[in-house]
């Protein structure tokens, strides 16, 4: 925002809302000076901003306090505070004001060069050798009676630089009344068959005050050498060569390579195919706890029969039943499709030992905190720990333990054995740890807890005490909040727990639940 001649209030910045739309709500934005002074450049603030009931959008009346004094472009850090109705903030919680100094005289004041990308979309073939396309252009609007610059950065998304594309970022130079320049954007080649891959492009290093238009973004394709069709009368065709593969779990992390794939049909050509991994009903292996998630990509070369799937199972040392995943075939490229066997299931054996039981894990020591900061850590034996007020930290020990936070923003750490952990009121951060878990919660207007390492299948959220039905239940993603693959618990409209890493399909109302 220019900084004008006198004060004024601007409406520059908006504020989006999203999840629980349906009710009102408001929040205050804080204002903190980076280089700008509240009271000579900015009002202090906090700037408070109200939503009714449906509203997404609000602007935020910020005053801009003018002066004459010659200075640099000064900056004001904005970020949100004192939330009600348990709003917490999203992914983009803060941002940055530029005040643009009256004295700036380069670019003329209200005009700046402006950069768009020709289109949104563009291909390219992946060729055989390394080489320089310059099929991406910039287009300059705005200021272009001045020399300006800027940098076009390259973001792989399932391109890898340095493997398909050189890693930029490609800076683009604009002499004085020019306003389109190509981009020169360096293509590596390879023998590999592969998917066609995408690379995002976006405007970074502007000078000259330049900003971005409203397509500051583009996708470039780059289409892999092998995406011809198949050869008339054949196809490639894919099974699992086993109705059922076990393995050992393991006590940590490491690749598997038992499970495999047969082609069949049309092996003349290069092809791929996708697994895709999920859980059973009963004693569910669960994608990210117990095995990474996928889907995984095979690729055969022309003449391949018989292909492994790299897998990695995330072993552990906790006693468990045998888990289950369900792989399935999908996502067929060349014209391919699955066969009888299309899908498998792998069994992950438990290889830990039970654990000790009776007087091995004795009832143990309860443990009371006051209304300070307290740290409470239990032992190796079943116990309770309370901790009243404050912030707490609660640690379990190796058996069955019971921690309640009380009042305070608390962290509780389950560890080992199958805990109890209740938050109580605050924002609480739960990590149940090891072993089945019951996170209990008691009042939906306590705060929003945050559930570090829920285990779909074997952890359960015990919802009991509130008096709910599943109808008055929502479980939806974390869109806005700033939690990737995050999944958001509400009760009638309220937000009470956020599960950490844990997308919306993988949860099951019935199952992991308690009500």
């Amino acid at each position: 925002v220019r900084e004008g001649d006198r004060r004024r209030i601007v409406e520059i910045v908006q504020v989006v809302r999203s999840g629980n739309t349906a009710i009102s709500s408001q929040v205050d934005v804080r204002l903190r000076g980076l280089s700008a002074t509240a009271g000579d450049d900015f009002g202090a603030g906090p700037v408070q901003v109200q939503f009714s009931a449906g509203e997404t959008i609000q602007a935020v009346p910020i005053t801009i306090l003018a002066d004459d004094l010659v200075e640099d472009d000064e900056e004001v850090r904005l970020s949100f505070t004192n939330f009600d109705r348990n709003g917490i903030a999203g992914d983009r919680g803060t941002a940055n004001l530029v005040i643009l100094d009256n004295s700036s005289v380069e670019p003329p004041p209200g005009r700046v060069p402006i950069y768009n990308f020709s289109s949104q979309s563009y291909q390219v073939r992946e060729g055989d050798r390394r080489r320089i396309v310059e099929i991406v252009q910039v287009v300059r609007s705005g200021n272009t009676a001045i020399s300006s610059q800027v940098d076009v950065r390259l973001r792989g998304l399932s391109a890898t630089a340095g493997d398909d594309f050189g890693a930029g970022p490609v800076q683009v130079q604009f002499s004085a009344g020019e306003t389109i320049q190509a981009v020169p954007i360096t293509i590596l080649a390879d023998d590999l068959v592969e998917d066609d891959e995408e690379v995002r492009l976006s405007f970074t290093n502007f000078d000259r005050n330049g900003i971005a238009g409203d397509r500051g973004t583009a996708n470039l394709v780059i289409l892999d050498n092998s995406s011809v069709e198949p050869p008339p009368g054949g196809v490639p065709i894919y099974n699992f060569t086993a109705q059922r593969y076990r393995i050992r779990e393991g006590d940590s992390r490491r690749r598997i390579s038992e499970v495999e794939i047969r082609r069949t049909g049309n092996l003349d050509i290069g092809s791929a195919v996708s697994v895709n991994i999920r859980g059973v009903t009963r004693n569910p292996a669960t994608p990210g706890a117990d095995l990474l998630a996928g889907p995984i990509r095979v690729r055969f070369r022309p003449g391949e029969e018989i292909k492994r799937v790299p897998i990695a199972i995330l072993g552990d040392r906790t006693f468990e039943p045998h888990e289950v995943a369900r792989l399935t075939l999908s996502n067929f490229n060349q014209g391919g499709r699955g066969g009888p066997q299309r899908w498998t299931r792998l069994v992950i054996v438990n290889d830990d030992p039970r654990p000790p039981v009776g007087p091995r894990c004795p009832l143990g020591d309860r443990l009371v905190g006051d209304d300070q900061d307290n740290v409470l850590r239990g032992g190796a034996a079943r116990d309770t720990l309370i901790g009243r007020g404050g912030d707490d930290r609660l640690v379990g020990g190796a058996c069955n333990d019971r921690l309640i936070g009380g009042s305070g923003d608390d962290i509780l750490d389950g560890g080992g054995g199958n805990d109890v952990l209740i938050g109580g009121p605050g924002n609480d951060t739960l990590i149940g740890g090891t072993g089945k878990n019951t996170f209990i919660f008691e009042d939906v207007l306590h705060g929003v807890d945050v559930i570090q390492d829920f285990k779909p299948g074997h952890d359960r959220i015990d919802l009991r005490r509130l008096g709910i039905r599943y109808r008055d239940l929502t479980i939806g993603p974390s869109i806005g909040l700033g939690l990737n693959r995050s999944t958001v618990i509400s009760v009638n409209g309220n937000n009470l727990a956020v599960l950490r890493g844990i997308d919306r399909s993988e949860i099951s109302a019935r199952r992991d639940f308690l009500l």
